[in-house]
């Protein structure tokens, strides 16, 4: 098990060095445990779950009106994209990963507003 996260490890590093043409990441060949998908915040779909969006865009910030856009954004965000992901498909040819870039997208782009409002 170490071995396969190690051999991981260095095949993205070895992916941060390649010409963005020829980059190509390997599928994982062992599935994330529980624990390594609550950790990443996602829930057994692979959809994102509101408190591991709320834990990565707040961590280690303690303004309150951050913290607030960042919970609303993220309630907000969830809840506009949460019919597009499918649960039926695990991958649907991407089409969770697209579903899953545009909430981080869309909350990212609600802090930047909250952010550029308020000076920080």
């Amino acid at each position: 098990m170490t071995y396969n996260r190690i051999s991981e490890a260095l095949d993205v590093i070895k992916e941060e060095h390649t010409m963005p043409g020829e980059r190509r990441r390997n599928k994982r060949e062992v599935p994330f445990t529980h624990d390594e998908k609550r950790i990443a915040g996602v829930d057994g779909f692979g959809f994102p779950t509101l408190e591991g969006l709320v834990n990565l865009y707040s961590e280690g910030v303690n303004e309150r009106g951050y913290f607030m856009t960042v919970l609303e954004s993220t309630r907000e965000c969830l809840l506009k994209h949460h019919d597009k992901f499918s649960r039926t498909t695990p991958m649907d040819n991407g089409r969770n990963c697209d579903v899953s870039f545009d909430i981080f997208e869309c909350i990212s782009d609600r802090i930047g507003e909250y952010c550029g409002n308020t000076g920080l």
